[in-house]
């Protein structure tokens, strides 16, 4: 149940949906932009951090995080 090099991916499910759309509703809405912000600040290895909220992937959900989610806010999954 891990990625390897190749980008495959087994045993489990991979949900592609809108930047922001932190909890996979399919949209992007307040419980997505509070989701991130209150886990703003936290880092890898955190017991706040959860890797969804970390939209640049760098480790660590910042003002970058935030600001994308926001940015979305409003778009739906078609």
């Amino acid at each position: 149940m891990r990625a390897r090099g190749d980008n495959n991916f087994t045993g489990g499910w991979v949900k592609v949906t809108i930047v922001g759309d932190v909890n996979g509703d399919g949209k992007v809405n307040l419980q997505d932009v509070f989701s991130v912000a209150l886990a703003y600040g936290s880092y890898l290895g955190d017991p706040k951090w959860n890797p969804n909220y970390d939209i640049n992937n760098d480790g660590k959900i910042n003002l970058i995080d935030y600001f994308t989610t926001a940015l979305n806010y409003g778009k739906t999954d078609p």
